[in-house]
């Protein structure tokens, strides 16, 4: 990519940023964004076809660390599976609560077809190999394909809807959570 259209991405990332957390990602459109940077729209769509993918722009440094993070503690630690889960598992849920509101419009981006980007995505890719890795580790008898899918469903049940509906209906706490879905994937 070029050094202006680099500098252009960042401008727009900046200026989201700033509008959503002055005023709340979901009050915020796309229109707003290029108004505020005195550009038209045509050109903030065409470095973001839309505030999924502006949103997802926003959380990948945190994703990709948590990533990064967990590779890390996996190659060095020596505790067993079940740690592994519940330690990799809570820094995953810290990641959704600390960029819920950004993640609310991602998730929302993947409902429709032109959000499917997302679990193409490398970083959902990595995200998804991390906990595959674990719960191989747990339960070795599973098949690789058999422990994606698990990752796959793990990702899904903790996407922003359902987390928050356990979260602030239910009054599920962070570390209850934990032990609820380390008991539903790893056999005790």
């Amino acid at each position: 990519m070029r050094s202006d259209a680099k500098e252009n991405q960042r401008e727009i990332l900046d200026c989201a940023k700033q509008l959503f957390n002055n005023q709340g990602v979901a009050e915020v459109s796309m229109n707003q964004i290029a108004k505020t940077l005195g550009i038209g729209a045509g050109t903030l769509y065409r470095h973001y076809t839309n505030k999924s993918e502006l949103c997802m722009a926003l959380v990948y440094d945190d994703l990709a660390t948590f990533i990064g993070e967990s590779q890390h503690y996996l190659e060095r630690t020596a505790d067993s599976p079940q740690i592994q889960f519940r330690t990799t598992l809570s820094r995953y849920l810290e990641f959704r609560e600390v960029n819920r509101e950004l993640l609310i419009n991602v998730d929302a981006g993947t409902e429709s077809t032109s959000g499917s980007y997302f679990y193409a995505s490398d970083l959902y890719q990595a995200v998804c190999a991390v906990f595959a890795q674990i719960l191989h580790a747990a339960t070795p008898k599973l098949t690789t394909q058999t422990c994606q899918f698990r990752a796959d469903m793990l990702l899904a049940m903790l996407k922003s809807d359902a987390y928050a509906y356990q979260r602030q209906i239910r009054q599920v706490e962070q570390s209850q959570l934990v032990d609820e879905i380390t008991e539903l994937f790893l056999e005790q």
